[in-house]
């Protein structure tokens, strides 16, 4: 019996491995590593058989998702997609888990990020190897978990404007406007993976998985828009063009199914936001970025209607920020220690309001 020094490539710890054995144990952190014969002849070399560890964390993270730990699920997923970037579990529930720790600004985009991984997931498992039982049970598990995630998300963004009054005064107040939009897209995010489903495994009897969800995305619609009676950004042409879409998919495999109908009498009037062709406010950011419709310069708009706007203080420092900052830009804003003075300070408060979800994209002001 010989004895071989090896490194342990775990916690790099000088060894010795019996040669006469396939594999080993590091003494001081009990990984288990298989000789890699016809390669230690020539380099010395060993490989780490991680395949235990590897199951041993996927039944730590199917325990914490039965049990919906978003955290711990999150993490858990997250180092088992290290290991294993190409596993669709690993990276539909990393991205899912993670997505749903989000604060109220971010649901929109946490929405997105959940439906773009279930697309991607869809598309995946359709194309492995797996039979068509495993196939059918992986699509059943995502369609469960998305349309959990889309109540769960209006739900979160219903209790934060009902505990701070919103919903009970002004129907177009920002606090409305914002609840709708991310009503929306928690709705969308149920239908999303319906349609994707459907569209992913059309040639297979796995797409007809896509009639809850959309089942569910229906009856959540009509609910929403029944209790509030509102039109959000949309007009009602467009809510019954989404509903039409998602009643057809489930006629499509169940030909009796009643259609769910829109409410009759939508009210109050649709919403009216005036767009601002030029500075209406913002007035230090507009000289700084050279422009009142700039991503720097919509997000801080954003941030000023859906954040500053929806409190006495913030109200108030808008009310000051407009009596005496279109004065202090007429006379500084074209100097050049004026643009060094405020452009890192802007920077650094935009790029933060992005990682918060305050997004950068075209934005039409409120007019309130």
């Amino acid at each position: 019996m010989g004895m071989i020094a090896v490194k342990c490539p775990q916690c790099g710890a000088d060894i010795q491995l019996d040669d006469s054995r396939e594999f080993g144990f590091c003494n001081y952190c009990g990984t288990k590593i298989i000789q890699d014969r016809i390669i230690h002849e020539h380099k010395g070399s060993v490989k780490v058989d991680n395949s235990e560890r590897i199951n041993n964390l996927y039944q730590i993270a199917r325990r914490e998702k039965e049990l919906f730990d978003i955290g711990a699920a999150a993490k858990h997923y997250g180092m088992i997609l290290i290991e294993c970037p190409n596993d669709w579990e690993a990276q539909f529930f990393t991205t899912y888990f993670e997505s749903l720790s989000c604060s109220i600004a971010q649901i929109s985009s946490a929405a997105d990020k959940i439906s773009k991984a279930a697309t991607f997931a869809l598309v995946f498992i359709n194309r492995s190897d797996l039979s068509l039982i495993e196939k059918k049970k992986a699509v059943v598990e995502i369609a469960l978990y998305v349309s959990k995630a889309g109540i769960m998300l209006y739900k979160n963004a219903e209790q934060y404007y009902i505990e701070h009054d919103w919903l009970e005064d002004n129907p177009y107040s920002m606090g409305k406007i914002d609840f709708y939009d991310r009503a929306d897209k928690a709705s969308k995010l149920i239908s999303g993976v319906a349609f994707a489903i459907d569209l992913t495994f059309e040639e297979h009897s796995i797409a007809k998985v896509s009639v809850e969800p959309a089942k569910i995305a229906a009856k959540q619609t009509i609910e929403w828009l029944g209790y509030y009676h509102v039109e959000s950004r949309y007009s009602q042409a467009d809510w019954n063009t989404v509903l039409n879409n998602i009643n057809s998919l489930i006629i499509k495999y169940e030909p009796n199914y009643e259609p769910q109908q829109a409410p009759e009498k939508w009210k109050p009037e649709p919403i009216k936001i005036e767009s601002s062709n030029k500075s209406g406010g913002c007035y230090v950011a507009t000289a700084i970025y050279g422009s009142y419709d700039c991503p720097e310069v919509w997000t801080l708009r954003r941030f000023r209607d859906y954040s500053l706007a929806l409190t006495w203080c913030g109200r108030l420092f808008i009310t000051l920020y407009y009596a005496t900052s279109p004065t202090i830009v007429k006379w500084f804003g074209h100097t050049k220690w004026f643009n060094k003075l405020w452009r890192g300070k802007l920077d650094r408060i935009v790029d933060k309001l992005k990682s918060e979800g305050f997004e950068d994209t075209p934005y039409d002001d409120i007019k309130w």
